[in-house]
C-alpha cells in the first residue's frame, strides 16, 4: 500500500485552484461574479473536506500498521521498569546519598512528591485529628473550622510542630515514585530501532 496523498487527486485540485476567479479586493463585482466566487469557495471547502478525510484515513492506516510494535515495546519497557524497581528496593544503600543511580545508558531513582497531611495511623481519622488540632495547634485551624494543611506543611520542620503533630493524630508524608530515565539516541537512531522491531 502506498502512503501519501493521491497524486491524481492532488493534480486535479491544483488544476481547479488555477482556474479560480481572481478579483481585486477593491473591485466592484456583479451578482454573477459574486455567485461564481461563492461557488468557488464551496468547491474549495468541499475539496478540503475530501483531502482531510483522505489524510485521516491514511493516518489511521499508519497507526494501525505500527500499533502492535508500539504495544510490544511498551510492554517490554514496563516489565523492565518493574524489574528495576524490585532491584532498587532490594538495594536501598545505593540510594542513601542521592536518590538516583547512574548507568551507562540511563538513570534510575526515586522522585519525592509534594508533602501531604495524613492521619497518624489507623486509629485516627481527619475528624478526630481536627478536634485534637484545635486543642494542641489552634493556630492551624481555619474557616469552618478545618485544619490548615498548607500552613502545617510549610512549617513541617519546626520542632514545635514536629512535637505536636502526633498528639493531633497527624503526620506529613511525601510519596516517592520510582523512575527510569534512559539516555536516548538521536531521532534517526530511534526510528531505525522502531522499524527493526516490527
Amino acid at each position: 500500500m502506498k502512503h501519501g496523498l493521491n497524486t491524481d487527486k492532488n493534480k486535479n485540485t491544483k488544476e481547479n485552484m488555477s482556474k479560480r476567479i481572481k478579483v481585486p479586493i477593491d473591485t466592484v463585482i456583479s451578482r454573477d461574479e459574486a455567485e461564481a466566487l461563492v461557488t468557488d469557495i464551496a468547491n474549495c471547502e468541499n475539496n478540503r473536506r475530501k483531502l482531510q478525510a483522505q489524510l485521516d484515513q491514511e493516518k489511521l492506516e499508519l497507526e494501525s500498521r505500527y500499533a502492535a510494535s508500539f504495544e510490544l515495546l511498551d510492554e517490554q519497557v514496563q516489565q523492565n521498569r518493574d524489574a528495576l524497581k524490585g532491584w532498587a528496593d532490594q538495594n536501598p544503600q545505593l540510594f542513601e546519598k542521592k536518590k538516583s543511580y547512574d548507568f551507562a545508558c540511563g538513570t534510575v531513582g526515586f522522585r519525592t512528591g509534594m508533602p501531604a497531611l495524613k492521619p497518624l495511623n489507623k486509629n485516627w481519622n481527619m475528624d478526630k485529628a481536627l478536634q485534637a488540632t484545635m486543642q494542641h495547634l489552634p493556630n492551624f485551624i481555619i474557616g469552618k473550622p478545618v485544619i490548615d494543611s498548607a500552613g502545617l506543611i510549610a512549617q513541617r520542620e519546626d520542632p514545635d510542630i514536629i512535637a505536636q503533630l502526633p498528639k493531633c493524630g497527624l503526620r506529613i508524608v511525601q510519596q516517592e515514585t520510582f523512575y527510569v530515565d534512559p539516555k536516548l539516541a538521536d531521532t534517526d537512531a530511534r526510528v531505525s530501532v522502531t522499524t527493526e522491531a516490527k
